[in-house]
C-alpha cells in the first residue's frame, strides 16, 4: 500500500531503497502520472555501492510497456534487467554498443526460456559489435548471453602443493583441496579430522564425488545416526546424499530443516526432500507452521496431498508467498483451498486480497478466477501462465482482457508459451480481435452450411421434415388454368377438413397453385 501512495506525493524516489523498488507492479502504478512512473523505474537503475533492485519478469515487462515510444539512449539510466526485454528497433544504430555494455550487467537467467532472449540477442551483438568470429562451444547450442556479454574475465591461478595427509591446517589453506585426486582425498583424510573441521569440509569442497567420499565418512564416524549440530553444517554436500544417508540424519529442530533447505545450496529431488520433512514432521509436537513452510517453500511440492491437508490457515496466512510452480494440479487445489480460508478477511479489498492469494491461484476452479477478473486486479502473466489448464482453456476472450487489464499486452510477448498458444488456438479470430493486441489462432473459421430444402419451417418456428407426397392429376377448371401433375416434397397438411378439397374445383386449383409456388420459394 505504501508503493501505491507514491503517487499522491512529491516523495524523491532516488531515495527509495531497494526492498520498496522491488513493490512496482503494473498494479501498483496504474494511477500515477507517466512522469512519477519513468521516474520509479529509473530509480530502480544499477548504482555504485547500492544492492541491486531484484524485479521479476513481469515486473521487467510491465515496466517496458510503460516506457514504449518514450525509451531513452542512456540506456544505463535504466533497469540492466529490463534492458533484455527491449526490441532492437528501439536502440538506434549508433548507439547499439551502449545498449550491449549496459545489457552485460543484466541477469539473463530472469527471462523464461520460451523467449529465447540469449541466442537471440547473442545474434544481434554479433551484427552490432562485428564478433561474427565467435563460435559455440557446444556445435547447434548458442552460447549463453551471459557469457557473451562478461566484461571481466577471472583469471586462472594455477597452484603448486604437495600431496599429504589432510589437517585442519590443509583444510583452513585457501587452495584446498585443489592438488589432490580422489583416490588422494579419500586415503588422506581422516575421520577426526573430519569430525573437528567438518564445516570447513563442506564450505571448500564442491566436487560431487569427493563429497561423496565425505558423507560416507561421517556415517562411519557416527555409526548410531548423524548428530543435528553436523547435520546442519553440510550445505551443498547434503545434495548428494542418499535416501540412506538422510536416514542417518537427525533432524528434530526447525534450524535443521531450515539449513537443509537453503536454495544456494542448490536444488533437491522430490523424494529427498519429502524424506527430510517427514522426518522432522515425525518428531512429536513438529508441524508445517510458518517458519517451517518460509524455510521449504518450493520443497512443500514434494509432500503428499494428506501431508498438506494439515497445513493450518493460519500458517500460510503468516508464511512468506510459496511457490508452488512444481506442485501437481491436485496439491495446488488443496492448498488454494487453505488459502482462501487464510486470506478471507481481506476479501472485501480486491487488490489486497489478489496480491495475498496470487501464489496459490493455480489451484483456483473456473468459477473464482472469473469473479477475480470482475475485481480490476491487472494479473501478471506469470500468475496467468500458473493457472489450471483446464480453467484457462475454458476463459472467454472478455475474462482473459479483463483478468490481465493493463497487462493484456505482454499476451503478445508470450504467445508461443504453450498456455497461451493453446488458449489462443481454441478461440476464433473474430474473438481474439477485441483484445487488439494482435493475437492470431489456428483454428479455422466456421462456415455457415446453406438450408437444406428438406426442411420447412412452420407457424410455429418448428422445422419439420418434408414427408413425399404423390398428388393425383388435377382436373383443369377453366381452359388457361395450369395442370398439375408432378410428384412433390411438400408436406400437405390434411388435418382440417382436406379430403373435402375434391369436392371443390376451385380449392383443388388454390391447393395446386400453392404448391407450385412453394417448390419455386424451396428451390
Amino acid at each position: 500500500m505504501f508503493f501505491e501512495s507514491l503517487g499522491e506525493t512529491d516523495f524523491d524516489t532516488e531515495k527509495l531503497n531497494p526492498t520498496v523498488l522491488q513493490g512496482f507492479t503494473c498494479n501498483t502504478v496504474r494511477k500515477m502520472k507517466k512522469k512519477r512512473v519513468r521516474g520509479l523505474i529509473r530509480s530502480c537503475r544499477p548504482r555504485k555501492g547500492r544492492a541491486k533492485v531484484k524485479l521479476e519478469e513481469t515486473q521487467l515487462t510491465c515496466m517496458y510497456n510503460q516506457l514504449k515510444g518514450n525509451l531513452s539512449q542512456d540506456f544505463v539510466d535504466y533497469p540492466s534487467d529490463m534492458l533484455i526485454y527491449l526490441n532492437i528497433k528501439d536502440v538506434q544504430g549508433a548507439n547499439c554498443r551502449s545498449y550491449f555494455t549496459a545489457l552485460g550487467a543484466a541477469d539473463f537467467t530472469v527471462a523464461s526460456s520460451v523467449l529465447n532472449k540469449d541466442s537471440g540477442l547473442f545474434s544481434e551483438a554479433q551484427n552490432c559489435l562485428g564478433c561474427h568470429h565467435l563460435e559455440c562451444k557446444n556445435p547447434g547450442r548458442p552460447r549463453r548471453a551471459t557469457s557473451l556479454f562478461n566484461r571481466k574475465l577471472l583469471g586462472q591461478i594455477q597452484i603448486c602443493c604437495t600431496v599429504g595427509d589432510i589437517t585442519q591446517m590443509t583444510v583452513s589453506d585457501n587452495a584446498f583441496p585443489f592438488g589432490y585426486d580422489l583416490m588422494q582425498f579419500d586415503l588422506c583424510l581422516d575421520i577426526p579430522v573430519l569430525k573437528d573441521s567438518l564445516d570447513s569440509f563442506c564450505q571448500k569442497v564442491d566436487d560431487n564425488d569427493f563429497q561423496t567420499v565425505i558423507l560416507r565418512k561421517l556415517n562411519e564416524a557416527y555409526p548410531l545416526g548423524v548428530p543435528e549440530e553436523q547435520v546442519q553444517v553440510l550445505g551443498s554436500v547434503s545434495r548428494v546424499a542418499t535416501l540412506n544417508d538422510i536416514s542417518k540424519w537427525t533432524i528434530t529442530k526447525v534450524d535443521t530443516l531450515a539449513a537443509l533447505m537453503k536454495t544456494e545450496d542448490g536444488s533437491w529431488e522430490a523424494a529427498k526432500s519429502k524424506a527430510i520433512i517427514t522426518k522432522y514432521l515425525e518428531t512429536p509436537g513438529n508441524s508445517l507452521g510458518a517458519t517451517e513452510l518460509n524455510s521449504i517453500d518450493s520443497n512443500l511440492c514434494s509432500l503428499d496431498i494428506s501431508a498438506l491437508e494439515k497445513i493450518k490457515p493460519d500458517s500460510i496466512r503468516n508464511a512468506k508467498p510459496l511457490n508452488l510452480a512444481s506442485c501437481s494440479t491436485e496439491q495446488k487445489k488443496v492448498l488454494y483451498e487453505i488459502s482462501k480460508i487464510s486470506f478471507v478477511s481481506q476479501s472485501s479489498n480486491p487488490t489486497t486480497y489478489y496480491n495475498l492469494i496470487r501464489p496459490y491461484l493455480g489451484g483456483a476452479p473456473l468459477t473464482d478466477v472469473v469473479e477475480l477478473s470482475k475485481q480490476n486486479i491487472h494479473m501478471d502473466l506469470k500468475t496467468f501462465r500458473s493457472l489450471d489448464p483446464n480453467v484457462i482453456s475454458k476463459l472467454t476472450a472478455a475474462d482473459v482482457k479483463a483478468l490481465l487489464g493493463a497487462n493484456l499486452p505482454d499476451l503478445k510477448v508470450f504467445e508461443n508459451a504453450t498456455t497461451v498458444e493453446t488458449w489462443r488456438n481454441l478461440l476464433t479470430q473474430t474473438e481474439l480481435d477485441t483484445l487488439g493486441v494482435g493475437l492470431t489462432t489456428s483454428r479455422a473459421t466456421p462456415t455457415t452450411a446453406p438450408p437444406n430444402p428438406a426442411t420447412v419451417k412452420t407457424t410455429k418456428g418448428k422445422a419439420t421434415t418434408a414427408k413425399t407426397v404423390k398428388t393425383t392429376p388435377a382436373k383443369p377448371i377453366t381452359s388457361t388454368a395450369p395442370r398439375v401433375t408432378t410428384t412433390t416434397t411438400a408436406q400437405v397438411n390434411a388435418t382440417s377438413g382436406g379430403a373435402q378439397l375434391a369436392k371443390h374445383p376451385t380449392s383443388m386449383f388454390l391447393a395446386a397453385l400453392l404448391t407450385a409456388v412453394l417448390l419455386q420459394l424451396l428451390q
